[in-house]
Parts: structure tokens; C-alpha cells; sequence
């Protein structure tokens, strides 16, 4: 077992624990390799991926722990606003329905390939409809 490898074990459990306390959910991959302390969590429906050298990681984990005011989160509504522009072929007499149905497959496209982030436009907090309004928040 290496040096690196001694030092990320002796602080994992705690920066799991931690990240547990802070955070509604959890890391999803944390792990050491190559000198690097990798670490996947959860953005969305899909993930992060960071590398530390030990030295940053070792860091981390004390502020976190030391950071005895840091809580779990509380949910907050927020409207997000995303931009799609597709190309599309379509006949000249095509009218809106034929022309956004055929658009529908390139809009979904973007969509399952994790596109958002190209094509956002804003996040917002919601005002007018704060968390806690809604039955189904």
C-alpha cells in the first residue's frame, strides 16, 4: 500500500460521513488512484466527476469537519430555462404539428445526451411559488 493510499484511508470515512451530513444525497464513487483521490457525486440525474491531489483532499476533509455549522440543505424550488434549437426537413406544406413532431426527435436528442448545460439559459429561484407551496413538493 502506498504513502497516498495510507493518507486517503485514514480520512475517507470521515469525509463520507461528512458529505452525508451536508448534502441530501449521496457520493456516489469516491476512491483513490494514480495519486489522485477521485470523487463522483451526484448533479442531477447525473453525476460529477473531481480529482484531488491527497494533499487538496486532506484539506477538504478537515474544513468539513471542522465545519460544524454546515447542515443539510433545505429544498428550494427553482424554474429552469433551457433553450433548444433543432434542424429539421420538412415539406413546404407542413404545418406546425408535422413540423414540431418531426422537431421532437432532435429536441430528444439533446436531451439524452446531456445537452442541457449547452443550452441553458437560466436558473432561477421561484418566487412565486416557493418550496412548500405546491402538495407535491
Amino acid at each position: 500500500m502506498t504513502q497516498g493510499e495510507k493518507r486517503f484511508n485514514a480520512v475517507k470515512d470521515g469525509y463520507i460521513k461528512d458529505y452525508n451530513r451536508t448534502n441530501r444525497q449521496p457520493l456516489k464513487k469516491l476512491f483513490y488512484k494514480d495519486g489522485y483521490v477521485h470523487l463522483v457525486s451526484p448533479l442531477g440525474e447525473s453525476e460529477y466527476s473531481s480529482k484531488y491531489k491527497i494533499s487538496e483532499f486532506e484539506t477538504m476533509c478537515a474544513t468539513m469537519s471542522l465545519r460544524k455549522d454546515l447542515k443539510p440543505l433545505k429544498p428550494v424550488a427553482k424554474l429552469v430555462s433551457i433553450t433548444l434549437t433543432t434542424r429539421i426537413i420538412v415539406d413546404e406544406s407542413d404545418d406546425e404539428v408535422a413540423i414540431l413532431d418531426k422537431a421532437k426527435r432532435g429536441f430528444q436528442a439533446k436531451l439524452d445526451n446531456n445537452e442541457l448545460l449547452d443550452n441553458l439559459e437560466s436558473i432561477e429561484d421561484d418566487k412565486e411559488l416557493p418550496y412548500g407551496t405546491l402538495a407535491n413538493d
